[in-house]
């Protein structure tokens, strides 16, 4: 059985002149299948020409996008604690996933995030009643959509000796 791989790349910081370019590379050396990385989806999702681009890439190109990397950070990890905050993150994953699904993802990896726990110190008990309800919202969309959604654990807890080290 032959193993299927996607490849993963800064695909954000490329400009529609390289774009092209940089995947031909990739075709050279036999990779047709690609991740959606978070930067990408945020540009897709602030302009919808970019949708259009990628779309016709993929089209003439010959390539797919089959997984994409969740939006995730301090405002849009599954655990974020500010009601406000959550139900436009929760917005956000919905119109990504959508995304995901238009360019015939299989996957969609969460975050369940690290921040408030790490720098905030809110306890892990708390921010995992978070996730599980921001779970409950997007799994169902995720079945909608056909999508695979993939949790992705986000931090170590580190513990450092007297000296700081």
């Amino acid at each position: 059985m032959k193993a299927l791989l996607s490849y993963n790349f800064y695909w954000h910081r490329l400009n529609k002149e390289l774009f092209p370019l940089v995947v031909r590379e990739f075709l050279d050396n036999g990779a047709d299948r690609f991740v959606f990385t978070r930067d990408l989806v945020q540009q897709v999702l602030d302009d919808p020409e970019k949708e259009i681009f990628l779309r016709n890439i993929c089209r003439k190109m010959g390539v797919n996008f089959v997984s994409m990397h969740g939006l995730c950070g301090k405002a849009l990890d599954l655990n974020v604690p500010n009601p406000a905050e959550r139900k436009e993150l929760l917005k956000k994953h919905i119109r990504a996933m959508e995304l995901a699904q238009r360019f015939g993802s299989q996957t969609y990896t969460v975050h369940v995030g690290a921040y408030y726990h790490c720098v905030e110190h809110v306890p892990l008990e708390i921010l995992r009643d978070f996730a599980r309800n921001s779970l409950d919202i997007l799994v169902p969309e995720a079945e909608k959509n056909r999508h695979c959604h993939c949790g992705r654990k986000q931090f170590r807890t580190f513990q450092f000796s007297q000296g700081g080290h």
